[in-house]
């Protein structure tokens, strides 16, 4: 199930020249008349298994695509339980790895999420209250989690 995928002229001009790897996409699993498919319930449990033995508190950032048109956005999630809710309720999931980075494309019947997923460095994690949307403008909130998070690091491959 391992797919590779070509990398844009920018991506491949800058310093991290190692190749995105989709490592689990929902579109790929085929159904049965209930609608249910016992390969893709393995991969994605596998998949949230790998990401969740890992987890830390982590923020999911990029941009969100939605009727009105695609806005940059961030969620926190403090547990791996509100990061496997949030991701649950879309229609389709995403996963790519790059290097320590990991993405998710998130699609729904509005547009498409493009984020990573980042943890919050130890000064983040402490200080995570400055990811509160209604004390902070958005502008500080996005640079305090460009200055206090890193990649989320590499997960097993679904295979």
């Amino acid at each position: 199930m391992k797919q590779t995928t070509k990398l844009t002229d920018n991506a491949l001009n800058s310093a991290d020249h190692d190749e995105e790897e989709v490592i689990f996409d929902s579109r790929d699993y085929d159904v049965d008349a209930e609608g249910l498919s016992p390969l893709f319930d393995y991969d994605y449990c596998k998949l949230l298994s790998n990401i969740k033995a890992k987890f830390t508190p982590s923020v999911l950032i990029g941009t969100v695509g939605v009727w009105s048109g695609t806005h940059k956005g961030f969620n926190y999630y403090l547990g791996f339980a509100e990061l496997k809710q949030a991701i649950a309720e879309y229609d389709d999931l995403i996963v790519r790895q790059k290097g320590e980075r990991l993405y998710f494309t998130l699609l729904h019947h509005d547009g498409r999420h493009n984020l990573e997923l980042r943890r919050l460095t130890a000064y983040g994690a402490e200080h995570d209250d400055k990811l509160n949307a209604d004390l902070y403008e958005l502008d500080d909130i996005f640079e305090f989690i460009e200055k206090n998070t890193e990649p989320f690091g590499k997960i097993f491959v679904v295979e």
